[in-house]
């Protein structure tokens, strides 16, 4: 996608969408507040919401970075400078990342399926959400790319790190296709890539960041549908999050992308746990 740059006087409107009549979603000033959503999710305004003034929605320049555009307004000159930004992974360069990432099956002890999610390799390690695995005794992640079928078996045993606090549980396992993890922290408007596995194979969105909590968790509007086990990348295709139960214990953190942070610490205190087993 080729980067377009825009220059807009106005005072602090874009004309965008469809307006539809009445006022369903209250009014503002006397004017009509029409709805703003990005794949499906709600864009919520603290301040100034998107109106319909004369049977024309206006949408604020502010809301933009909601959906990873660009907005920079000059109050001297009364302009608008808009930059749509560039989508900086080829396709190639996302398949590579199926690699990484596969789709993860779990057998209770008479060898029966009880769910099924995605698992990804980063670090030494295959990564999946706690509740996927939480009564099973083994599982399999095929990764369709690579045409790889692995096992693992007697769970307890071989476990590395494991955390229901945060939904990630871990193994051991060295392989060439690992996924790089980002040193950036995840802001606002930077646009992600969501993975995951659905019954006929790893599916991908692409969306932004829409809020980013104290505690590093964030949501986004690349979320599809189940939510759950989601692998999110960033626009360098580094790993930045997973998407899932970002706590067992509060419904209000259901869905949440836990941050990559969480991972990174719970890799160091079991590599850090091994050498001193050694």
């Amino acid at each position: 996608m080729l980067k377009k740059v825009v220059v807009i006087v106005i005072s602090m409107f874009v004309v965008a969408g469809t307006a539809y009549a009445g006022s369903l979603w209250g009014s503002y000033k006397g004017y009509p507040i029409i709805k703003i959503t990005s794949n499906g999710k709600t864009i919520n305004m603290p301040d100034v919401p998107a109106i319909s003034m004369e049977g024309r929605p206006l949408v604020p320049v502010s809301l933009l970075k909601e959906i990873g555009v660009k907005a920079d307004f000059d109050a001297n000159k009364q302009t608008v400078d808009v930059k749509v930004p560039q989508n900086n992974l080829s396709v190639t360069e996302l398949n590579k990342r199926f690699d990484s990432i596969g789709a993860l099956v779990a057998y209770n002890e008479l060898g029966n399926v009880i769910t099924e999610g995605t698992a990804f390799f980063t670090n030494g390690f295959v990564v999946t959400n706690y509740r996927f695995l939480l009564l099973a005794e083994s599982f399999k992640v095929y990764v369709s790319n690579t045409g790889k079928n692995i096992e693992f078996g007697n769970l307890d045993e071989i476990v590395a790190f494991s955390d229901p606090g945060v939904s990630l549980i871990g193994f051991p396992y060295e392989t060439d296709n690992s996924l790089s993890i980002s040193t950036k922290k995840p802001q606002k408007g930077d646009r992600v890539y969501s993975i995951w596995n659905e019954m006929n194979g790893l599916k991908i969105r692409e969306g932004v960041i829409l809020s980013v909590e104290l505690d590093g968790s964030f949501n986004h509007s690349a979320e599809n549908d189940s939510g759950e086990g989601s692998v999110i990348l960033d626009e360098e295709g580094n790993l930045i999050g997973v998407t899932g139960v970002w706590s067992l214990f509060d419904e209000d953190k259901w869905k949440k992308v836990i941050p990559v942070q969480k991972l990174e610490n719970l890799m160091k205190n079991a590599n850090k746990f091994n050498k001193e087993k050694k």
